[in-house]
C-alpha cells in the first residue's frame, strides 16, 4: 500500500487511510481519471472515506460502499448512498445492495485481504452495468525489494506495504492476468505505480546484494512496479489500453539533434543487440549520441544514414567522449558518455550495437576484463596478420610456379618451331628429288620413244599383259585348291561322328 496513517480525533487511528494527491501518479488519482462524472460507483474497503467524499462532492456521483472497520465505516458512510459495515467474504452486499446496477466496482488495495478474491470479484461482475467497469489495484509481490530480502533469506510481514501484516493473498502480473481470463473480464486499460530499491518500507539496496550481479535484477522485467492498476469488464468493447513500463530507466540511451531536443530508450545492458531508428528532423546537422547512462564498454556494429532518395550510406564517429577505443568498441570511464555524427543529409539513422560492460569501470574486474579485451584484439589481429603473411607466401608459390610452366612451355615451342622448320626442309627435299626424278623419267620416255620402234613397243606390252594374266590364273587355282581341301575335312568329320553314335548305339 502507499497510504498514510492519519490520527482520527485524539486517540483512534484509522490503518490504510490514504491521502488524495494529485502531484504525482498514485493508486487513488489513477482510479478517479478513469471515472465519469454522475456515476453509480460500489466502493468495497474505503475506510473513513477520502475517496467516497471525492467522488461524491467533486464528480456528483452516488456511492455504495463496504468496509470492515466499524469506525471507518461509519466516517465513510456520511458520504455514501447506502453501506454495509462488515467482512466482504460474508456476501451481505450482494442482498443489500441487490437491484443496483453499477457503472463501476471499485477494489482499492482489497483484494490481497480475501481469502476468495476471485469468488468476490465474480459476485461483483453480476451488479455491473452491461458496459460498466471493474477498477482495482493489487500489490506487486515480485518486487526487487522483496528479492532482495528473500537473497538474504529474509521475508518480514510490516504493518503496511507490500507485505502488510494482514495480506492472505499474494499477486504477480501473470497471475492477475490468468485470473482475469478464468473470470471472462477484458482489460479496457492497465497501468502501474513505481518505487526504486531503497525508498520504500525496505529500506534495503543493490549493493547489500551478494552471489548475484545487481545488473541482473536491475534489469528484470517489471523488477520495480508497486502496484498494478486494471480497469476491466465483462464486455468486450475494451479499448486494451497498456501504459505499464515493464522496464524501470535504470539504464538508458539519450541523443540529441544539434545539441536540443532530448530523447530517450531504455536500454538492458546485457550484451543483447540493441537497435535504434532514429527520424532526424529537417535542418538537422548534427546528431549527438549518448549509448548509456553509466561508465561502459560498447561496440558498434553499425551506424547507417538514410537519404530522401532511400540510399543508405555507413556513418563513422566524427568524435567522442570515449577514453579508450579500438576498433569499433569504445571504453567511456564516466557517466556522460557522447558520441557524434554528422547527419545533414539523412532523414533517418539506424544505429545497432552492444552494451559489452555496464557500471565496473575502475574495479578489478572490469580493467582484468579491458586487459582480457585488449589482449584478444591483439591476438586476433596478429592472427590475421599472419594469415595475410601465409597468403602471400602462397601467392609467390603460386607466381613462381606459373613462371617455371610458362619457361617450359616458351622452350616446348621453340623446340616444335624447329622441329617443324626441320620437317619443312626435309618435306622440301624429298619435292626437290621427286620432281628431278620425274623429269628423269620423262626425258628417258621422250628418248624411248624416240629410239624403240613401234613394234617393239607393242611386243614389250602383250609380254607384260601375258604375265599379269599368269599371275591372276595362278591365284584362282589356289582358290578353288583351298574349297576342295575345306570340303574333304568336312566329309572326314562327318564320317567321324557317324562311327561315335553307332558305337553308342552298340553299347
Amino acid at each position: 500500500m502507499n497510504g498514510l496513517v492519519v490520527k482520527i480525533g485524539d486517540d483512534s487511528q484509522v490503518k490504510y487511510e490514504t491521502e488524495i494527491n494529485f502531484d504525482f501518479e498514485n493508486t487513488m488519482s489513477i482510479m478517479i481519471s478513469e471515472i465519469e462524472p454522475d456515476s453509480t460507483i460500489l466502493e468495497f474497503g474505503p475506510a473513513s472515506g477520502r475517496l467516497t467524499k471525492y467522488l461524491k462532492e467533486e464528480m456528483n456521483c452516488e456511492v455504495y460502499i463496504v468496509e470492515l472497520d466499524e469506525q471507518a465505516g461509519k466516517m465513510a458512510a456520511q458520504y455514501a448512498k447506502d453501506y454495509v459495515i462488515g467482512n466482504i467474504e460474508d456476501y451481505e452486499w450482494t442482498v443489500r445492495f441487490k437491484g443496483v446496477s453499477f457503472d463501476y466496482i471499485l477494489f482499492a488495495d482489497v483484494l490481497e485481504h480475501l481469502f476468495s478474491g476471485e469468488k468476490v470479484l465474480e459476485c461483483a461482475k453480476q451488479m455491473l452495468k452491461p458496459e460498466g467497469y471493474i477498477i482495482m489495484s493489487l500489490p506487486n509481490i515480485a518486487h526487487n525489494s522483496i528479492i532482495i530480502d528473500l537473497l538474504d533469506n529474509k521475508f518480514e510481514y510490516k504493518d503496511t506495504g507490500l507485505l502488510d501484516n494482514t495480506h492472505v493473498r499474494f499477486f504477480t502480473y501473470d497471475n492477475i492476468e490468468n485470473m482475469l481470463k478464468r473470470l471472462s473480464l477484458y482489460v479496457d486499460m492497465k497501468c502501474a505505480t513505481y518505487t526504486q530499491v531503497g525508498f520504500n518500507e525496505f529500506k534495503n539496496t543493490y549493493e547489500e546484494i551478494k552471489h548475484v550481479n545487481p545488473l541482473a535484477l536491475k534489469t528484470r522485467k517489471m523488477a520495480e512496479i508497486y502496484q498494478f492498476v486494471y480497469k476491466v469488464s465483462p464486455s468486450q468493447k475494451v479499448r486494451n489500453i497498456d501504459r505499464i513500463q515493464y522496464y524501470t530507466d535504470y539504464y538508458y540511451a539519450q541523443y540529441f539533434f544539434d545539441g536540443e531536443n532530448e530523447n530517450k530508450e531504455i536500454i538492458i545492458p546485457d550484451g543483447r543487440l540493441h537497435e535504434l531508428q532514429i527520424k532526424i528532423p529537417s535542418g538537422t546537422r548534427k546528431l549527438r549520441f549518448d549509448p548509456l547512462n553509466k561508465k561502459c564498454i560498447i561496440e558498434i556494429v553499425s551506424v547507417t544514414g538514410s537519404n530522401s532518395d532511400g540510399t543508405g550510406s555507413e556513418l563513422q564517429c566524427g568524435s567522442t567522449s570515449a577514453y579508450y577505443l579500438s576498433g569499433n568498441s569504445y571504453y567511456f570511464n564516466d557517466d556522460d558518455s557522447q558520441m557524434y555524427y554528422e547527419v545533414e543529409n539523412c532523414n533517418e539513422v539506424s544505429i545497432r550495437y552492444r552494451v559489452v560492460d555496464a557500471e565496473k569501470i575502475g574495479n578489478e574486474d572490469f580493467l582484468q576484463k579491458l586487459i582480457k579485451m585488449c589482449e584478444e584484439r591483439r591476438i586476433t589481429i596478429e592472427q590475421k596478420e599472419n594469415y595475410i603473411c601465409e597468403q602471400r607466401e602462397r601467392l609467390e608459390e603460386k607466381e613462381n610456379y606459373i613462371c617455371e610452366q610458362r619457361e617450359r612451355l616458351e622452350e616446348k615451342e621453340k623446340q616444335r618451331q624447329e622441329e617443324i622448320g626441320r620437317l619443312t626442309e626435309e618435306k622440301d627435299e624429298i619435292i626437290r628429288r621427286l620432281n628431278s626424278e620425274a623429269d628423269y623419267l620423262r626425258e628417258y620416255r621422250e628418248f624411248v620413244m624416240k629410239v624403240l620402234p613401234v613394234k617393239v613397243l607393242y611386243k614389250i606390252e602383250e609380254k607384260m599383259k601375258a604375265k599379269r594374266q599368269e599371275k591372276h590364273n595362278r591365284q584362282n587355282q589356289s582358290g578353288k585348291t583351298g574349297q576342295k581341301k575345306d570340303s574333304a575335312k568336312k566329309q572326314t568329320k562327318s564320317a567321324t561322328s557317324g562311327d561315335k553314335k553307332e558305337k553308342r548305339q552298340e553299347g
